[in-house]
């Protein structure tokens, strides 16, 4: 049987090629092909959950690798072809869930177990360290990261790794269909879409082009919720879509205009709530305050997240293993947060 499984990465376009599969999905079927978008959440029910979450370091690599054999074994008597996505299989999103590819030791052990016995095709989406470091902290600032992106970046992607030892092993394994986010934006993903096809031997894709998903919020809101959690505090911003357009038009305001900064920080100081128990919450911000954290807030939104000296310290750090790439026909834009 055919097996295509992508690996991600997170903030690579992962959930817009998982949308236009899923739009695919009956298209795919018609011939043969039997599609997993989401392991994680459990969606779609299959013992191929295993190859997500804590179980794939907890168990046995043999104990993995026989409940993933037995759902390959069920699934050919009705398919020809598998593929499989989910950019959680080489670890959870990297930040508050600690470093990139905390799970892809495991995960090779059970690609290699598939690749004895079925024909498999690795998917990586790669994109250039700055971007990809710079994506990940805003997203870890929406969900409460405190600590400053310099430290960040040293936590999620040391020195010594990168995404070499990824392709390496992922080759070592079966030929890797590999892009980077950079190369899918030029061309919509049609080169990506079109080898997936190649590979299943179908003509399900005759629209090819990637839409684009999971846009980053502005970064006054990001660093809103990072200042609150700071002060172990949150605010629920989507239930305020108004405070959110305010927010956004202070920030594009080179001047605060007196109204607009008063009006969000009344909002602020009376939705703004912090724990007072194991369930109950309360508002904990006076007026004054509430203005003090959103002006503090602003300042560092419209600020770069490091200075140009650290970003190029940065991009020092990562040039091996970019240089490497490039060698490989991976070609990165290089990119400043």
């Amino acid at each position: 049987m055919k097996i295509a499984v992508h690996v991600g990465l997170h903030r690579a376009a992962s959930t817009a090629l998982q949308r236009y599969l899923e739009d695919h999905r009956t298209a795919l079927e018609a011939e043969g092909v039997f599609l997993l978008t989401d392991l994680s959440s459990g969606a779609q029910p299959s013992l191929l959950g295993v190859l997500v979450g804590d179980t794939l370091q907890a168990d046995s690599a043999e104990a993995i690798a026989l409940m993933v054999e037995e759902e390959l074994e069920r699934l050919s008597r009705t398919w020809r072809a598998v593929v499989i996505s989910d950019e959680n299989l080489t670890g959870l999103m990297p930040g508050l869930n600690g470093p990139a590819f905390s799970k892809l030791e495991p995960l090779v052990q059970v690609l290699r177990n598939i690749a004895n016995r079925h024909e498999l095709l690795p998917v990586l989406v790669l994109r250039e360290h700055t971007a990809w470091l710079t994506s990940l902290y805003r997203i870890a600032q929406l969900r409460g990261q405190t600590i400053d992106f310099m430290t960040f970046t040293q936590e999620v992607l040391p020195p010594s790794t990168g995404f070499r030892p990824v392709v390496e092993q992922l080759s070592g394994i079966a030929a890797p269909l590999i892009h980077s986010l950079d190369g899918l934006r030029l061309d919509g993903g049609r080169r990506l879409l079109a080898s997936l096809e190649l590979f299943l031997a179908c003509t399900a894709f005759p629209d090819k082009a990637l839409g684009r998903a999971n846009m980053v919020p502005p970064s006054i809101l990001l660093t809103l919720h990072q200042q609150l959690a700071a002060l172990d505090a949150r605010i629920e911003l989507k239930e305020r879509p108004g405070l959110q357009r305010l927010l956004v038009r202070l920030a594009r305001q080179n001047v605060q205009e007196a109204g607009d900064l008063q009006t969000a920080s009344r909002v602020l100081a009376r939705h703004a709530v912090r724990p007072t128990g194991k369930t109950a919450v309360e508002p904990f911000l006076s007026l004054r305050q509430a203005r003090a954290l959103l002006t503090r807030s602003l300042r560092v939104a419209g600020s770069p997240l490091a200075s140009p000296e650290e970003i190029a310290m940065l991009q020092h750090r990562h040039a091996a293993d970019r240089q490497w790439l490039a060698e490989h026909h991976i070609i990165f834009k290089e990119t400043t947060p």
